[in-house]
């Protein structure tokens, strides 16, 4: 993806953030902080049979960690709960939306790495994080 393509679609998953808001049937919930940063997100899942059905975020960050989690709560949809790390520590080799090739710009930038993956890394632990328990 060209840098400039790649630019406008994270500053447009920044402007208008996908799932964006708690998520009132959720089954599952975890938080998310970058100390370098600053970045601070929740996620919430709703899991059923095994498998993400939905996906919100909430909280405040760079464009590139919100962009990113933005991503995240489409490309998550309807994935096993069990094929996401492997989804997640493919991300910038294979990314499995063409919103998200966006995202492999920032591969080879750890601290840029960091901000992509905050809600990812989140995700992964609310599905193992069950609301309530």
């Amino acid at each position: 993806m060209e840098a400039e393509l790649a630019q406008a679609v994270i500053l447009d998953h920044d402007a208008n953030p996908r799932n964006f808001g708690e998520l009132a049937d959720a089954t599952h919930s975890a938080g998310g902080y970058n100390p370098l940063c600053g970045d601070k997100y929740t996620v919430w899942a709703r899991v059923e049979a095994g498998v993400v059905r939905a996906v919100h975020f909430h909280g405040f960050g760079c464009a590139l960690s919100k962009a990113s989690a933005s991503m995240m709560t489409e490309a998550a949809r309807g994935v096993p709960v069990e094929a996401l790390p492997s989804m997640r520590s493919r991300l910038f080799d294979a990314a499995p939306t063409e919103d998200l090739l966006a995202l492999v710009a920032v591969k080879d930038q750890p601290t840029r790495a960091r901000c992509a993956l905050l809600a990812w890394h989140a995700l992964e632990r609310a599905v193992a994080s069950p609301v309530g328990e």
